[in-house]
C-alpha cells in the first residue's frame, strides 16, 4: 500500500473514476481538508519505479460531496470535473498528455450539478451525467464536450415525478461505451417520502443511446421518451414501501457495467430488498433481460457475513473483478435492511475482497485484500473509462480512506456552518491510501 495524503477529508473517495493509467503512469484525484476548505487535487505515479509526483491543486469543494474525477482521452490527455453540491460543475483538462503538473482553466459544465460521472469515447468527446434540476425538479442530466468545442446539454435522462418532487431525490449512475460507441447506462433511483422517512421509492434502469447520449433507447432499441421514468426504462428491480429509519442507504444500488473485448455488456447490482447483501448479474438475452444472483459463493465462505457494497471492473483479458466490502450480520441490520450506522460510523470488523471470474461470470475466485482490523471506507476502483485499460497480470488500483465516514462533528449533517467548523479546526482527517 502506498500513502496518498496524510489530510484526506471523510467521504470523499467514494466516486467513480478516481484512478487512470495510461502508458504506464497512473494519475489519481483525491480530496483533502484543511481550515480553508475541501480542497481536491491530482497526482501522477511513474508505475516503472513508484515515484509521485507533487500534488496538483484542482480546486476548493464547498463540502465534501464536492469531489473531483478523472478520466483519460486516446491522445493521452487528463479530464477532470471538480466541484458540484448543487453548486457550479466544471471541467479542466491537463496542458500536456499524460501529465498532471498543469491544467487549463476551468470550463462551466453545468450551473447546478451534484455527483458527476465522467466517461470518454474513442473520438475524445468527454461525457458527464450527473443530478441536476430541471424547472425546479431533481433529474439525471447529460452532458458532452467534444474535442475542441464546448460543453452543451444532450438531454434529461431522469426526471423525478410530481409525486415526489418535495422530497430528497438522488441518482447514483454507472456509464460505460463501447467499440461502436454506445453509451450504457446502468441507473438508480432514490426518491420520495412516506410514513417514516425518505426513498420510499427506489428502482434500478438501463438504456443506451447510439448519437452521443443525445436520444435513449432501452437493451430492444426502442425509444426511451424524454424525461424517462423508470417505468419507460428498463426497470431491472423496483421497490415502493416505508424504509427501515428515516434516512436509509439505497437497497437497490448499481455496482457498475463492463464490456468485454467483444462489446458483450453485463450489468451488476445490489439489493437488499429481497435478502441482505444480495449480488446480481443481468445480461440481455432472447429478448428480456436475465438476471442471476452470484451471492453463494460468498455466503459459503463466509457465512456471518453479508455484502454491504461492491464496485465491478474489467481487466484487458475479459476478467470480470469485484472487489465486495463485506460486514458481519448483526443487530446493526434492520429486518435484513442495511442501515444508515453501518454506513456512517468507523468499523473495523469488515472486510474487503476481490471476486474474479476468467469465465465470463459464470464461477468466482476469492482473493483477500484487507483483513478485519483495519477501518476503511468509501473504497474507489480503477475501471476503463476512457483510453485507460487494466492490464491482465494485475487486478485494479484501489484508493480509500482510513478513519471515520461521519461528518465533521458526529451530526447527521454539518453541526455548523462550513466555514466556522473550518475556522474552528472542527473536524478530523484521515489518511488516503493506495492498494497497488
Amino acid at each position: 500500500m502506498k500513502l496518498i495524503s496524510s489530510t484526506g477529508s471523510e467521504r470523499a473517495t467514494n466516486d467513480p473514476a478516481k484512478i487512470v493509467v495510461y502508458e504506464n503512469t497512473m494519475h489519481l484525484t483525491w480530496q483533502d481538508i484543511d481550515a480553508n476548505g475541501y480542497q481536491n487535487y491530482c497526482a501522477s505515479i511513474d508505475l516503472s519505479n513508484g515515484t509521485i509526483s507533487k500534488p496538483f491543486h484542482l480546486d476548493t469543494g464547498i463540502d465534501n460531496h464536492a469531489r473531483s474525477v478523472i478520466t483519460v482521452d486516446y491522445e493521452g490527455y487528463l479530464h477532470v470535473i471538480v466541484g458540484g453540491h448543487n453548486s457550479p460543475v466544471y471541467h479542466r483538462r491537463s496542458l500536456r498528455p499524460n501529465e498532471s503538473s498543469e491544467w487549463g482553466e476551468a470550463k462551466l459544465v453545468s450551473s447546478k450539478g451534484t455527483y458527476p460521472v465522467i466517461l470518454c469515447d474513442i473520438h475524445n468527446t468527454v461525457y458527464v451525467q450527473m443530478r441536476g434540476r430541471v424547472d425546479g425538479i431533481a433529474a439525471v442530466e447529460f452532458f458532452a464536450c467534444e474535442s475542441g468545442r464546448d460543453w452543451e446539454k444532450r438531454s434529461t435522462l431522469i426526471l423525478n415525478a410530481d409525486t415526489y418532487s418535495k422530497f430528497y431525490a438522488a441518482y447514483p449512475t454507472r456509464m460505460a461505451v463501447d467499440t461502436k460507441g454506445t453509451i450504457h447506462v446502468l441507473s438508480s433511483v432514490y426518491e420520495g417520502n412516506i410514513e417514516l422517512g425518505r426513498g420510499y421509492h427506489q428502482a434500478l434502469c438501463y438504456s443506451k443511446s447510439m448519437d452521443g447520449g443525445r436520444n435513449w433507447l432501452r437493451a430492444n432499441d426502442t425509444d426511451v421518451v424524454e424525461y424517462a421514468r423508470p417505468e419507460n426504462l428498463d426497470c431491472l428491480l423496483q421497490s415502493s414501501r416505508p424504509r427501515v429509519e428515516a434516512t436509509p442507504p439505497p437497497e437497490l444500488v448499481p455496482v457498475g457495467l463492463t464490456l468485454n473485448s467483444r462489446d458483450h455488456l453485463q450489468l451488476f447490482f445490489l439489493s437488499h430488498d429481497q435478502y441482505p447483501g444480495d449480488l446480481f448479474i443481468a445480461e440481455f438475452k432472447e429478448g428480456c433481460w436475465q438476471r442471476r444472483s452470484i451471492r453463494t459463493v460468498l455466503d459459503n465462505a463466509y457465512p456471518e457475513m453479508r455484502t454491504k457494497a461492491a464496485w465491478v471492473s474489467m481487466r484487458s483479458d475479459d476478467s470480470i473483478c469485484i472487489l465486495v466490502n463485506l460486514v458481519p450480520y448483526n443487530d446493526d441490520w434492520i429486518n435484513g435492511k442495511i442501515t444508515r450506522k453501518m454506513i456512517m460510523s468507523e468499523k473495523t470488523d469488515e472486510r474487503l475482497l476481490w471476486l474474479i471470474s476468467t469465465d465470463g461470470g459464470e464461477t468466482f475466485s476469492i482473493e483477500t485484500v484487507l483483513d478485519p482490523g483495519v477501518s476503511f471506507n468509501n473504497p474507489s476502483v480503477e475501471f476503463p473509462c476512457g483510453a485507460n485499460r487494466i492490464d491482465a497480470f494485475r487486478n485494479p488500483f484501489i484508493l480509500y480512506y482510513d478513519g471515520t465516514n461521519a461528518y465533521p462533528g458526529g451530526e447527521e449533517y454539518y453541526n455548523k456552518p462550513i466555514k466556522e467548523m473550518l475556522a474552528d479546526g472542527d473536524y478530523r482527517t484521515t489518511n488516503v491510501w493506495l492498494i497497488e
